[in-house]
């Protein structure tokens, strides 16, 4: 059935891996990204996973997205990244990338207020102070910030790892010296605690290809430089404004060089170079977002 027989449009958003995967994240069990693998092992992943019993075989799951998605119009993604990644599952031909809309509640493209925070930091004295913000759990990479901390506390490293939200295992990160400052109600809250707490990097260890990442959004609009795996769509950001750091991804299994690499960092140089960040808001999200012109009866 065409949109002229239904008499209106069907839109699809991706904001996960969900048409492909039960856990929607590429995760699996035993905490590695499986790189959007085979059905059979997909098939395999499910039926060790005591998380999702009532799992979907996964054959069923992308033939009955499958078919769904061949009835919609168009499909947004957030990001090339993601769109690429799901390419060959999805009609490729109703593809359209637009990223998501953000509401950060701050003046993102004024100049002179990301300065004036900028130059609110206080010297944060010898140590660097290194966040992650968000819910952190495996799929955002919780064991490689754990692992990351554990290795600064046993080689005396001036390193001190906070979470700017919280994490699924708090009394193990509170044993290796990672504060959590608990879930924040905003993203102007969590800025906030960026601010108060003098952070000097913002780090998003995500072991996944985040399809969007509104905590980078949120990095980028404090001014306070922030580090990527090169994975999903925070690398792909961070390359077309050119800020920020990206990793190679095979450092997450190597906390030792990563921290080694944080203390070799002009950290003021990276905050001289960081620019005033422009959030994504559809003036009309009808208009914009979706592309559709709406006349009203006169």
């Amino acid at each position: 059935m065409g949109i002229l027989d239904r008499g209106y449009k069907l839109f699809y958003t991706l904001h996960d891996n969900s048409p492909v995967c039960h856990r929607n994240d590429l995760v699996m069990p035993d905490g590695n990204y499986c790189r959007l693998m085979s059905v059979d092992v997909c098939r395999k992943c499910s039926m060790i996973d005591h998380q999702y019993v009532d799992a979907v075989d996964p054959e069923v799951r992308r033939n009955l997205y499958s078919e769904f998605l061949d009835k919609v119009d168009v499909i947004f993604a957030p990001s090339s990244d993601i769109a690429d990644r799901m390419r060959e599952h999805l009609p490729a031909d109703k593809l359209i990338i637009r990223p998501h809309e953000e509401h950060l509640s701050i003046k993102c493209t004024d100049k002179g207020k990301i300065h004036q925070f900028q130059n609110g930091f206080s010297d944060s004295g010898s140590k660097s102070k290194i966040a992650v913000i968000g819910a952190i759990g495996p799929h955002k990479g919780s064991y490689v910030l754990h692992d990351l901390a554990l290795d600064a506390k046993l080689r005396q490293l001036p390193i001190e790892y906070m979470i700017i939200g919280y994490s699924h295992m708090t009394d193990r990160m509170g044993s290796v010296g990672i504060h959590e400052t608990g879930r924040y109600n905003s993203p102007m809250e969590a800025i906030s605690l960026l601010y108060i707490n003098n952070i000097d990097l913002v780090l998003m260890p995500s072991i996944w290809p985040e399809t969007y990442c509104y905590t980078l959004s949120i990095a980028l609009a404090s001014g306070i430089p922030p580090v990527v795996f090169d994975l999903g769509a925070p690398a792909e950001r961070l390359r077309n404004i050119e800020q920020g750091i990206i990793l190679d991804y095979a450092l997450k299994d190597d906390v030792k060089s990563v921290n080694d690499l944080f203390l070799r960092l002009d950290i003021g140089l990276l905050r001289q170079n960081a620019r005033p960040y422009s959030e994504y808001i559809y003036a009309d999200v009808v208009r914009d977002y979706y592309g559709m012109h709406l006349s009203t009866a006169s």
